[in-house]
């Protein structure tokens, strides 16, 4: 069963290839592909595989997810979002939210009304501004939260014991593919290299 026609794969390959600002010739070297083979990725002539698609994303310095998220809805990708009525941004977050697994929602309601402490827009402005941040500091921030979640399950100091946890094996994978993207001169999970 195939979740993504080979139009839909090719468009968000090529999107991320052009973003990083790398050439098709630059591409097929980095990912040990012919051009022909990227060209016919690209057109959706053929597919790649999921060990073929992570490998375009680590050349590019791209997030698979946001790759993922591109095929899997490249209508919310069209116009940006800052751009989008309060009607059409509800939609798109009801559309984005139901298709969320299980975890991800319970974590994102714990956010938004669980009884942590904080305020939810501080919560959310504070991940946001994160987000804004190269991808070393991002990297060194998750680590960071890592082993400080890991010494408050330890010492059983945890606020919210009986509130969703996190995947953090998960995270601590995150974590590691984040460092080595950061130490290959990654900027961002942008596509975008450091000059």
């Amino acid at each position: 069963m195939s979740y993504f026609t080979a139009s839909q794969i090719g468009k968000a390959l090529a999107k991320a290839r052009v973003s990083a600002g790398l050439s098709q010739v630059e591409i097929a070297r980095r990912i040990e592909k012919g051009e022909r083979t990227v060209q016919s990725w690209e057109k959706g002539c053929t597919s790649p595989d999921s060990d073929e698609i992570m490998d375009w994303c680590t050349a590019c310095g791209v997030s698979p997810i946001t790759v993922f998220m591109e095929m899997t809805h490249p209508d919310l990708y069209k116009v940006p979002d800052d751009g989008k009525a309060d009607d059409e941004l509800n939609a798109e977050l009801s559309r984005l939210v139901v298709n969320l697994p299980p975890l991800t929602k319970r974590l994102l309601l714990f956010i938004l009304k669980g009884s942590h402490g904080s305020s939810p827009p501080a919560v959310i402005s504070e991940i946001a501004a994160n987000l804004h941040c190269p991808l070393n500091n991002r990297a060194s921030v998750c680590g960071t939260i890592i082993d400080q979640y890991t010494y408050a399950q330890i010492a059983g100091l945890d606020p919210c014991p009986d509130a969703p946890q996190p995947p953090i094996d998960d995270l601590k994978i995150n974590y590691k593919a984040g460092r080595a993207a950061a130490e290959n001169g990654a900027f961002g999970y942008i596509g975008q290299k450091k000059k």
